[in-house]
C-alpha cells in the first residue's frame, strides 16, 4: 500500500467513527419537573420547645413570618420541623402497664 492510500485510508476510518459517534442516540438528560418541592429543616422550633417548656410565660420566642418569607424568596416551598415527642406526650416512655 502507498503512503497516499494509507493515509486516505487512516482518514476515512476516523472520519467514520466521528460520524459513528455522532449518530448514536444519547439519552435525553430528564428536565426537573416542577412539581418537586426544594426543603430545609429549621431546628430552631426545637430549641424554642426548650426555652417554652422552663421559661412557660416567655412569649414571643418563635420564628418571626419574615424568616419564611425569606426561605420562599430563595426558592424553599417545604419547611420540615423537627419534634421532640417528650413535649407532645411527657409519659410515652412510661410504657404501659397492661
Amino acid at each position: 500500500m502507498t503512503t497516499i492510500r494509507r493515509g486516505a485510508l487512516i482518514v476515512v476510518i476516523v472520519a467514520a467513527l466521528v460520524l459513528a459517534t455522532l449518530a448514536i442516540p444519547r439519552p435525553r438528560v430528564a428536565e426537573p419537573a416542577t412539581t418537586w418541592m426544594r426543603g430545609i429543616n429549621v431546628a430552631t422550633m426545637l430549641t424554642q420547645a426548650v426555652t417554652i417548656y422552663d421559661h412557660p410565660t416567655v412569649t414571643g420566642t418563635g420564628e418571626p413570618a419574615i424568616t419564611y418569607a425569606r426561605l420562599r424568596e430563595r426558592g424553599h416551598r417545604l419547611i420540615r420541623l423537627p419534634v421532640d415527642w417528650t413535649f407532645l406526650q411527657p409519659g410515652l416512655d412510661a410504657g404501659d402497664d397492661a
